[in-house]
């Protein structure tokens, strides 16, 4: 196994790929490097070059992850696609065009943004709402 430039023992890189893949528990990765728990997480919260390799490869496997979904991207596209076309169901036809069109063009909204231009601050004056009151008061008794 290459270490890629790292200064860690053999022990200690096993442990950080494990760490890394997050497939296993910390006291079953202990035991896999024949340390105990303890030396695994003083490694883990003390050895900088340890956490720096768990970090490198945690990116590592991400981005390896990353690109094989890119590349499985257009083939899944295509599938769905061919799925919306074969469909007898006009309902699920019209919700799979309505999803690529929401996609590309952005959602539509009917939300009005009413207090645009409110100052939510502003505070009413107590003698302009009695004087609307009164107003009011009068129209009513006018009707």
């Amino acid at each position: 196994m290459e270490e890629l430039g790292t200064k860690l023992t053999h022990n200690k890189q096993i442990a950080a790929q494990l760490m890394a893949q997050g497939a296993m528990e910390k006291q079953e990765i202990a035991k896999a490097v024949g340390v105990n728990r303890t030396t695994l997480w003083n490694w883990e919260k003390n050895d900088e070059e340890f956490k720096a390799e768990v970090d490198r490869l945690k990116h590592e496997i991400k981005v390896f992850g990353m690109d094989m979904i890119a590349g499985k991207l257009a083939v899944a596209v295509s599938k769905y696609w061919e799925l919306i076309e074969a469909t007898d169901n006009q309902r699920v036809k019209a919700e799979g065009y309505q999803y690529f069109i929401n996609r590309n063009l952005g959602k539509p909204t009917s939300k009005l943004d009413i207090d645009a231009g409110l100052k939510v601050n502003d505070k009413l004056d107590k003698d302009v709402l009695e004087a609307e009151f009164e107003e009011w008061d009068d129209l009513e008794e006018d009707i």
